[in-house]
């Protein structure tokens, strides 16, 4: 990405913030000759952090040579022309007897024949008349992401683990690694000593083979993690026929990384070498080695070093029925260790394994893209959804919001097992390592599932269409719903013509009705006083109606959503903000984060959940920014339109005076695009900073 704005650049020399760049950052020079300068914007500063990888792969298209410098600019891929001759010539337009044509006696007395040989195979352009830039990697020319980023990852690979170069070659590095004689368990006193290995020493020995592997192997390797498999074959003459059992392999796997890894420590090309462990396995280390040159282009760049032991033993001898760990007993009676079989086995046939997968990808290139496409699915499906469904492109979710646990996650584990010796000794130097005894109890934390199930009352089309009727129709309901459940289910009601008062077990609920048809009141322009008291109950009817029913229909969607809710209704009212935070704005706000959560996933308990809505009434601003809750995806272009109108209305007077907004939360739905239902009056400004 950082070089394609230098691309950009190139193309587009005319637009404005090119010519803004061009006269600050280089006004006397091309932008190849270009520097970082003296407190360079971040535009400038990414643009010169792509500058290298540009130069790699991009080269002039000659035409009518006018605009190509000829010691400048890379036209002759492969070759940096030095200015020898720059008082003969200076465009490649001079190196022409005409147009289209070489004059080769001058080519000849500028340059080497390989040189002159290149030159005359140049494509000329035949379509433009001009010079223009082309990216050579890709075939039609373009710049791609995807082809600067292989290019990049092939230069690296090129120039830290197989460089022309013996002395920079990470590879030669370990080949010839000075033989130290006899290795003791002193290396590693404490890995031997953890996993009980009865025999450890043995005389080293260079490694039989080094071989790369990994996904760079197959060409799918992507970001933000770039990192190279060196596979290092162990020799035979290090092991005996027995090491297969009570942890000798795996001890003395780990003894001849530790020579490596002293050899590679006082290497000056190397900056760091760091354990890590193959498949999460403790008891089977690798090397992770950075390059002491930092690479731009390929931030945290490593190689991984993996040991492996083909042929090492007998096949028959790892059977997984059979018990190869001495300890492993009950009642006397030898235990199976298949876990501590398949560990040896994975090693002895790793590169078989890897020969494998490399032939399959590589003979597919829609393959290797699917792969590659995979890999990228989670990360990159998350930022293009926070730029197509957020507002700004989702500048503020992909770049300024904070990533951490508590928030990202729904449930966090940790293991602390230091100082509880009797925990990982009895785990780790048996079948099982130690922290396997715990996968159960992660498991259980998974196993979480809530459901509701909503019913509704269809409506009818024998409603009358008098407004007068419909009241008292309503009113005929309400009669007959408190006589019907005073007589059928012998509950205590009171009935009157505007509600139904219903009390059950200790609780009272109070029933209404609403039909749609009684909006119509809303919209008439009447001095009459009784159809706009009528209106108003209409009105908030409406709201409650649509909003339970929004609201119930998120609730199936996701289970959490209840329990998240209740908690955040908690706070409120331990906070005693419920006098000015209605329920159902507590309810909406909840909404949001699930409607709305990337740049994470929607929460699936109830403490990730309670933890964004507790940062959402912090961080989110309320002062110019209106939150729109939109449940069933209904909301048009025009509604948004008028949303916006609505709150700048509600805004009109906080330049005057902060104080005038008479609401600081503007909570705007389907049904309620002006935030009259429960959020018209309050919470305050005073209140909204307590948040």
């Amino acid at each position: 990405m950082l070089a394609k704005q230098g691309w950009r650049l190139l193309q587009y020399p005319s637009s404005l913030p090119n010519q803004l760049l061009k006269e600050i950052y280089f006004p006397h020079c091309n932008f190849w000759e270009a520097e970082l300068g003296k407190a360079p914007s971040y535009a400038w500063r990414s643009i010169m952090e792509g500058q290298e990888t540009l130069r790699n792969g991009i080269q002039r298209l000659i035409g009518d040579g006018m605009l190509t410098n000829v010691w400048a600019d890379p036209w002759l891929m492969g070759e940096n022309l030095l200015p020898f001759f720059s008082n003969i010539v200076t465009r490649v337009s001079d190196l022409f007897v005409s147009p289209g044509v070489w004059d080769v006696a001058l080519l000849s007395h500028l340059f080497t024949s390989h040189i002159v040989h290149k030159i005359q195979a140049l494509p000329i352009s035949s379509r433009s008349h001009f010079d223009k830039w082309i990216w050579a990697p890709d075939r039609k020319g373009l710049f791609t992401v995807k082809s600067a980023y292989h290019l990049a990852r092939t230069r690296v690979l090129e120039d830290h683990v197989m460089a022309p170069n013996p002395s920079a070659q990470l590879w030669n590095k370990i080949w010839n690694a000075p033989v130290p004689g006899k290795v003791t368990a002193d290396l590693a006193p404490g890995f031997v000593r953890d996993i009980g290995a009865d025999k450890a020493e043995f005389e080293f020995k260079k490694p039989k083979s080094l071989k790369i592997g990994g996904s760079y192997a197959i060409g799918c390797l992507v970001k933000p993690e770039f990192n190279v498999d060196l596979f290092v074959q162990l020799p035979k003459e290090c092991f005996h026929e027995k090491d297969y059992l009570n942890y000798r392999y795996h001890a003395k796997r780990c003894l001849y990384l530790c020579v490596i890894k002293k050899y590679l420590t006082s290497s000056a090309l190397v900056g760091k070498v760091e354990w890590s462990t193959f498949q999460n396995e403790a008891r089977k280390p690798v090397l992770i080695v950075y390059p002491v040159k930092k690479l731009v282009a390929l931030p945290g760049f490593f190689v991984r070093i993996i040991p492996t032991a083909p042929s090492l033993f007998s096949i028959p001898k790892l059977n997984l029925q059979r018990n190869n760990v001495r300890a492993v007993s009950k009642g006397g009676i030898p235990q199976a260790t298949p876990k501590y079989n398949s560990s040896i086995l994975e090693d002895m046939f790793i590169e078989d394994t890897e020969e494998i997968v490399k032939q399959t990808f590589l003979g597919s290139k829609e393959l290797r893209d699917g792969l590659i496409l995979l890999k990228l699915q989670n990360e990159s499906t998350m930022t293009l959804a926070c730029i197509e469904n957020c507002r700004d492109s989702g500048f503020e979710e992909v770049f300024m919001t904070k990533i951490d646990y508590p928030v990202k996650y729904d449930h966090v584990i940790r293991l602390n097992l230091k100082g509880k010796s009797s925990v990982y000794v009895s785990g780790f130097c048996l079948d099982d390592e130690c922290w396997r005894v715990y996968e159960q109890k992660v498991y259980n934390v998974l196993s979480h599932g809530l459901s509701d199930r909503v019913k509704t009352l269809e409506g009818s089309g024998n409603w009358p269409m008098d407004d007068v009727a419909i009241e008292k129709t309503k009113s005929a309901f309400l009669l007959k719903i408190g006589e019907s459940l005073q007589n059928s289910w012998g509950m205590t009601c009171t009935a009157t013509e505007d509600d139904v008062d219903v009390f059950v077990s200790g609780y009272a609920f109070r029933l209404k009705i609403w039909h749609e048809r009684g909006l119509t009141l809303m919209r008439r322009e009447t001095g009459n006083e009784h159809v706009n008291k009528v209106s108003n109950v209409d009105k908030e009817l409406y709201f409650r109606s649509q909003h339970s029913s929004m609201i119930n229909g998120l609730q199936t969607c996701y289970p959490a959503y209840g329990p998240v809710v209740r908690l955040a209704k908690r706070w409120a009212a331990s906070h005693l903000f419920s006098a000015c935070l209605e329920e159902e704005a507590v309810e909406l706000l909840v909404a949001y984060i699930f409607l709305k959560p990337l740049p994470f996933n929607a929460p699936c308990s109830r403490i990730t959940g309670f933890l964004r809505f507790l940062r959402l009434l912090s961080d989110y601003d309320w002062t110019f920014s209106a939150l729109v809750v939109d449940i069933n995806n209904d909301l048009t272009p025009n509604d948004e339109k008028e949303i916006r109108e609505n709150f700048m209305f509600s805004r009109k007077g906080y330049e005057e005076n902060p104080q005038n907004v008479n609401s600081a939360l503007f909570l705007a739905t389907a049904y309620d695009k002006a935030s009259e239902a429960w959020t018209r009056f309050s919470p305050n400004s005073v209140v909204s900073r307590s948040f």
